[in-house]
This record gives structure tokens, sequence and C-alpha cells, in this order.
């Protein structure tokens, strides 16, 4: 992942080149991270507010975009124990896991309005 907002991937053995190029997010790719049980399978967030689920295998690699965070999302993580279940975590103070086959996660409500004056009342 890169700040030019594409997932480029090398051959080592002909480093000249990128082998795949993909593309799916508005703004940098914050992390990377690839999937312990399927060796084409990777996952990305952004700063654009959105995760990636990529298959590097398929012609159409882009297998499933989440837009469940309403901030920045700065983690993402496979599950060792259960294939296909995804966490990611964002600014806007949530994680959220998710598996694959289920499709995208359902969008995370945005968080309470602060009393004008932004500090909390005491009890």
């Amino acid at each position: 992942g890169s700040v030019d907002r594409t997932m480029r991937f090398w051959d080592l053995r002909r480093i000249n080149q990128p082998t795949q190029v993909l593309f799916g997010h508005q703004y940098a790719i914050r992390r990377l991270k690839c999937s312990p049980h399927d060796e084409h399978v990777v996952g990305t967030v952004s700063y654009d507010m959105t995760s990636c689920i990529w298959n590097t295998a398929r012609e159409d690699a882009l297998v499933l975009k989440g837009e469940q965070h309403t901030e920045f999302v700065m983690g993402i993580d496979f599950s060792l124990f259960r294939p296909g279940q995804v966490a990611t975590c964002s600014w806007d103070e949530h994680v959220c896991i998710f598996n694959i086959a289920g499709g995208p996660p359902p969008r995370i409500p945005p968080p309470p309005k602060r009393p004008s004056g932004g500090a909390l009342p005491l009890r």
C-alpha cells in the first residue's frame, strides 16, 4: 500500500516493474495485511475511511469494500482461528469485526453530540 492510493505487487525475481497494481482507495493506504489462510487474499485500510478486501488471483481483484467507519481507518487484521473473519479499527474509537462471506459490514453510527462548550457534565 502507498500514498499514491495503489497497492503494488512484485515478483522478486523481476523487480523492474510490478506484476499487479490495484486501485480502490481515494486516499493513501494506511495499512495492508495478508490473510493467514489464503495466499491471494489481502486487506487494506485507508485514510478515506474505507477497508478493502482483495483477491489477487481474480481479474476483478476487489472482493469487498467496507465503509463502516466514520473516521480514518488505522488497522486491519485477519483472525488466525476463523477463516474469513476480519477486524478493523479507526479513529472513530470503534472496532468492527465481520466475515468476508457476509458482505460489507454496516456503517457505525456517528457518536452522540457533545454539549456546547465541548465539556461533558460531571456527575
